[in-house]
């Protein structure tokens, strides 16, 4: 029941109550009702540097104010007006309380302090190895999106910003990396936070790209990939199979990473890392790709063009069915690859003549083969010739075959050798092969990193903001 002279309490807010006051010797006096309000309301503070005002208004005025925080651990408050100064101590939430008192009753108001901070560094949960010659990282990720630091109270403008990516890094003679994930961050200057997917690549510049419309969605799952090209020192940005950004820089011409990692990082340490214990942001399908091996020649030739005729480099009939053959197996690599892409021939004759004559003659042997060559390969496809580098030298009367002195030996001296050089298979990926030993926390209290098996492992924030 409410007592005579009073109002009831819930007719007045939830947040302004009034109570009979009590006289001396307990007797109840009547009172009228009183409201008391605090403004702003929440108050939010984002460091422990700085205190903010706050007043209360109350009804009937000619009152006092008493000021009270529920934590003076997270927040102070400090006041014996209708004025006070709120004071952040640590981050957190607490209430602020006043307590009015006027004409025989008292009123209370409460309103919610939250304290934020934004301390700067970076920090890391991540799974990472050295290995040498990569060209290409990839990974499947979770998206989780957590919150960066004082994100709710929207009263911080400094940078901040947490990624999820995979990664490959060259750590020699200065650092260079690409990685390719998904990131949120806030300017800085701006209170609004965004989400994105992104590309980015450290060379001799640095270039990133950070793409909002097609930030993924909370619990998606991707396959974020990013590849070299070192002949044109040119990184190719792929997700879920599709091309989506390219970074040129001569840095990575003709040069590979040494190092990959599967990374969260945070920009500010009270930022989310992306996941929570009880749904936590996943690495899985973690591979590396090594770059592609050199061309092999043959070390022995692929067919011998024996028995020219003496002083003359004509191709004779018999040996256009060896040329023939040779064009076929070249245009069969190339709808079956490894391609041969490189056809050395090398001229020789016998011992008669001066050297340098038989330089010339073995040149001219070579020429005339290459011609023939050229006609066999377009014949098997149009534009093949083009595709494979055809290279002539001689070798004169230097590496002869047949040391017999007769006709006959002279004979098969006087040739023309075919050389294939094939390129490398192109490399298959790799499993990263983590290890218990290569998944790492900044901060095991604040931070999980968890290694699932040679391929994943998992990453999620222990204390995630409210």
């Amino acid at each position: 029941m409410t007592p005579p002279g009073t109002k009831d309490p819930a007719a007045q807010g939830a947040a302004a109550k009034s109570q009979p006051a009590t006289a001396p010797g307990g007797v109840v006096q009547p009172c009228n009702s009183c409201t008391v309000t605090i403004t702003p309301s929440p108050v939010n503070l984002c460091n422990t540097k700085t205190a903010k005002q706050i007043a209360a208004k109350g009804d009937p005025s000619g009152g006092s104010f008493s000021w009270s925080s529920d934590d003076t651990d997270t927040a102070t408050v400090s006041g014996s007006g209708r004025k006070a100064s709120v004071k952040g101590v640590k981050p957190g939430r607490t209430k602020i309380k006043v307590t009015y008192s006027v004409s025989g009753c008292t009123c209370t108001d409460e309103i919610e302090a939250r304290v934020c901070t934004c301390t700067s560094g970076f920090f890391y949960a991540f799974a990472g190895k050295r290995t040498d010659n990569i060209v290409g990282v990839r990974a499947k990720i979770k998206t989780r999106w957590g919150k960066l630091c004082c994100e709710d109270e929207g009263c911080n403008r400094e940078h901040a910003g947490y990624a999820a990516y995979a990664n490959v890094s060259n750590q020699s003679g200065g650092l260079t990396w690409a990685q390719t994930g998904y990131v949120k961050q806030r300017d800085e200057g701006s209170t609004t936070a965004a989400e994105f997917r992104y590309a980015e690549m450290q060379g001799f510049l640095y270039h990133v790209t950070f793409d909002p419309a097609n930030a993924p969605a909370e619990g998606s799952v991707h396959l974020y990939q990013c590849v070299l090209d070192g002949s044109r020192a040119k990184w190719t940005f792929t997700e879920d199979g599709v091309d989506w950004q390219t970074f040129a820089d001569y840095k990575w011409a003709n040069t590979t990473g040494n190092a990959i990692s599967y990374s969260g990082e945070l920009h500010n340490k009270e930022n989310d890392m992306p996941g929570t214990e009880p749904d936590k942001c996943e690495f899985t399908e973690c591979q590396f790709l090594e770059k592609r091996g050199d061309p092999t020649e043959e070390t022995t030739p692929s067919e011998v063009l024996s028995n020219f005729d003496f002083d003359e480099s004509t191709a004779k009939p018999e040996h256009q069915a060896q040329i023939d053959a040779v064009a076929e197996t070249v245009a069969e690599s190339w709808q079956t690859p490894p391609e041969i892409i490189k056809i050395r021939l090398v001229g020789h004759t016998d011992t008669v003549g001066s050297p340098g004559y038989n330089i010339g003659l073995g040149q001219r042997r070579a020429l005339a083969v290459r011609t023939a060559m050229v006609n066999a390969l377009e014949a098997q496809q149009s534009g093949l010739s083009g595709k494979v580098k055809l290279v002539t030298e001689s070798k004169g009367e230097s590496q002869p075959i047949d040391l017999s002195g007769t006709p006959a030996g002279d004979a098969k001296n006087r040739r023309v050798e075919i050389f294939l050089t094939t390129r490398a298979p192109v490399p298959d990926w790799q499993d990263a092969g983590l290890a218990k030993s290569d998944v790492r926390t900044a901060d095991a209290g604040e931070w999980g990193a968890e290694w699932v098996s040679g391929t994943a492992f998992n990453i999620w924030d222990k204390q995630p903001l409210p």
